[in-house]
């Protein structure tokens, strides 16, 4: 819930997550530096990256994400981190169900003579580390998102990486998850071109949108093979 994120947002919000798990649970994060941040992932140092990263950083603080899941990775991931908590049931069916915040509070500190951010603190709720892993790592690979051409491939590997590839997504998932909008056959021969460059970057094997086993026939797109697995830099873990 909250406002529509971009592709850029979840590249900013990995980077604050590699951030956090620099610090120990429930504690705020450090000052950080807007210029500092936006040279680390690589963008301009202009006036309007500065305000665009700050919009950026106040769209994911709006965010909040509700979950209800059966998945037993996840449910493994909640009781290890927190075993006081009981899992939630439907019926007889346990799981995870939980809303939160994608940030905390943000506290900004701002220049005198332009009203610029130059730098915030944040935190980060305790529940992530279920859906991002303990040592909240990174989900991608820097160096292939900047490699891809375009907003809608780069926001078509995030999402992909996001699921591992596990689950193929029919024309419409796909146009409500991506936050498509405008003319549909318009979009369906975007999205053909956004799969073309996940295969030409070499971040899938091939892809076709097809009748899918998984989907009971249904026509989804089926990925012939995600040939590269969440991100492999981690940074050093920290106790919960």
């Amino acid at each position: 819930m909250g406002e529509a994120l971009f592709a850029s947002d979840l590249e900013t919000y990995a980077h604050i997550l590699r951030l956090a798990a620099t610090v120990p649970l429930g504690k705020r994060l450090p000052a950080i530096s807007v210029l500092a941040m936006l040279r680390e992932i690589g963008r301009s140092k202009s006036g309007s990256a500065n305000k665009a990263l700050v919009a950026q950083m106040h769209r994911l603080r709006k965010t909040e994400l509700r979950v209800w899941t059966t998945d037993e990775t996840v449910i493994a991931s909640w009781q290890a981190s927190f075993p006081d908590e009981e899992l939630f049931k439907r019926g007889e069916v346990k799981g995870v169900q939980v809303s939160f915040k994608l940030l905390g509070d943000l506290v900004e500190t701002k220049a005198a003579e332009t009203g610029n951010t130059l730098e915030f603190s944040t935190d980060v709720s305790r529940y992530v580390r279920v859906f991002f892993g303990q040592r909240l790592s990174s989900w991608y690979s820097e160096g292939t998102y900047r490699e891809l051409k375009g907003d809608l491939a780069k926001r078509l590997y995030l999402f992909y990486q996001s699921h591992d590839g596990t689950f193929d997504f029919t024309f419409d998932e796909l146009v409500e998850y991506l936050g498509a909008s405008g003319d549909r056959d318009t979009f369906r021969g975007s999205l053909e071109d956004a799969h073309d460059a996940l295969q030409a970057a070499c971040f899938i094997k091939g892809w076709s949108l097809k009748a899918s086993s998984r989907r009971n026939g249904q026509k989804a797109y089926v990925l012939d093979g995600i040939t590269t697995k969440r991100a492999a830099r981690d940074l050093e873990a920290v106790d919960l």
